[in-house]
């Protein structure tokens, strides 16, 4: 049976995913990548080359998707490199089977997964005529899966129209509820541009800044909401003309005159501001480096607040220039723009992965700049990932006992500021050390983690994961809203199995009807209870 990681991962998929030719370059590379490194839903790997290569596979969205920088190809599509390190992972975890865990299915995955064609046909009917938005969700797959884009263009130009139609003077109020409402419509667009349908967005981009423009010509923009709107627009029209090759040799001076006056009116809408005036982020130099395929110069980091450090790197890498790549690199780790939250295919081009900046610094002999970089990221997303990440470079520079110990005391130290034992029961669960964790619950609480620490020894000790549901079912308790009752009622249930499997379900059933005793005034949670089929 062909090997599939957590549901998604496989050489289908990946197969898939890919050109032809990229997925065959991309097996020839496979047994030359070096330096796996696994992470919750990812995994990154180096690949030989001047200069050395990372990619990074990423499949913890639910989608299969990844990313490096060599730039090609543009279509959206895997290039060799994360073809070539997902091939690795997949004999990886052939050689280390224990590393990989089955996907646990939901309910609903294992009904949709038994479905014949006729009836996926007739729930897709069904789900398109549920509301609005479910067939406009569905329009968009079907117009990028066919790829008859026309449709789904008109339809975005209607929503631009629509969501930025406001006429007069905006007040401060309104100023503020349409940028907000403008930064909900760029950020969608945003999407299609990052998932590679560059050629979708780039007319509905150009109107939202056409009527951007014209709003912000008569408005109390005191939030900054439609001008930041504006500038993100902006720099996403600018990827979209260069991704989706777009023939337009004024498309830099367009944007500019968009940009500067944009940046004018801000100022002038400060006019209490103590100092000298922000001036424009070198509007056409910033322009030109998003459109142009020249080499990077690196002076327009000092003039730019948010520099495009992943599209800097990918320039800088296929001129060579290994020295000032680094120094990039450099920028992004004191600006705190690296990130596994965003960098799933290296966020947009303004994020770097964690990974990819660790290796860089080991390849120049800096092991202690790829740990502080590391460590820097667990502090500001502490999670077992950013963990994982930074013990797998530890482990490469004979340091995995003093880095642990590290972000366990930090772990501690947020516990106690936190209130609660989150971040350090996952961290000790990533351990395997279960009792280390049932540890620090006795003494600060389990917080958010109480979920995997129940599953985790639900069973050797059913009675200990059900008295962790506890918190929660109070919680719950606490509010009086439908919602509220059905999430009491799935703890019930899932306490009740607990304690069925430790024998001691009749005393909790007894437990039950007192509890059905003390709300018997909330007869929506009654009914919620009785829907269950708890004990009366």
């Amino acid at each position: 049976m062909a090997l599939v990681i957590d549901g998604l991962l496989s050489a289908k998929t990946l197969r898939v995913h890919a050109t032809p030719d990229e997925y065959a370059a991309g097996e020839d590379l496979a047994e030359l990548v070096d330096d796996i490194l696994l992470q919750p839903g990812r995994a990154a790997g180096l690949l030989p080359g001047a200069p050395v290569l990372s990619a990074v596979v990423d499949w913890s969205s639910g989608l299969l998707g990844g990313g490096c920088h060599c730039g090609v190809p543009a279509s959206g599509t895997l290039c060799r490199h994360v073809v070539a390190v997902g091939l690795a992972t997949l004999d990886h975890a052939r050689q280390q089977p224990e590393l990989f865990r089955p996907p646990e299915l939901s309910p609903v995955d294992r009904w949709v997964a038994g479905l014949t064609v006729e009836q996926l046909r007739s729930l897709v009917g069904d789900l398109a005529a549920a509301s609005p938005d479910s067939l406009r969700v569905l329009t968009t797959q079907a117009a990028l899966a066919t790829g008859d884009t026309s449709e789904l263009v008109a339809d975005l130009l209607e929503k631009v129209g629509e969501t930025l139609a406001p006429d007069g003077h905006l007040d401060a109020s309104d100023s503020y509820m349409v940028g907000e409402d403008a930064g909900e419509l760029v950020d969608e667009l945003e999407a299609h541009l990052v998932d590679g349908h560059p050629e979708v967005v780039v007319a509905p981009l150009q109107l939202t800044l056409t009527l951007l423009h014209d709003l912000l010509a008569d408005a109390d923009d005191e939030d900054g909401m439609l001008r930041e709107a504006g500038q993100h627009a902006a720099d996403l029209y600018a990827h979209a003309c260069e991704d989706a090759d777009v023939e337009g040799d004024d498309v830099a001076t367009w944007l500019s005159a968009f940009r500067e006056p944009t940046t004018r009116r801000g100022r002038a809408a400060q006019p209490g501001r103590r100092g000298p005036a922000r001036q424009p982020q070198h509007v056409v130099g910033q322009t030109t480096l998003e459109l142009s395929d020249l080499d990077a110069d690196l002076s327009l980091m000092g003039h730019t607040t948010d520099p495009p450090y992943g599209v800097l790197l990918a320039r800088l890498d296929d001129a060579g220039r290994a020295d000032d790549a680094l120094r990039v690199v450099d920028h992004a780790v004191a600006a705190d723009r690296v990130s596994l939250r965003y960098s799933g295919v290296f966020g947009g081009h303004r994020w770097l992965d964690p990974s990819d900046v660790a290796f860089r610094y080991l390849a120049a002999g800096r092991p202690d700049d790829a740990l502080h970089a590391l460590r820097a990221v667990f502090v500001r997303e502490p999670s077992d990932e950013s963990y994982q990440v930074l013990l797998g470079c530890a482990a490469r520079v004979d340091a995995l006992d003093e880095q642990r110990d590290w972000a366990m005391q930090h772990a501690r130290a947020r516990a106690e500021h936190d209130g609660h034992g989150g971040l350090l029961v996952t961290l000790l669960l990533t351990e395997g050390d279960i009792d280390g964790a049932l540890s620090v619950v006795d003494e600060l609480g389990a917080g958010g983690a109480w979920v995997i620490l129940a599953k985790a020894v639900e069973e050797t000790d059913p009675a200990r994961a059900a008295e962790l549901h506890r918190p929660a079912l109070g919680a719950h308790l606490r509010h009086t809203d439908k919602r509220s009752y059905q999430m009491v009622a799935a703890v019930l249930v899932a306490m009740r199995t607990l304690y069925d499997a430790a024998g001691t379900r009749a005393a909790f059933d007894a437990e039950i009807r007192e509890l059905r005793t003390t709300y018997k005034r909330r007869r929506l949670l009654l009914k919620e209870l009785n829907k269950a089929k708890l004990p009366r």
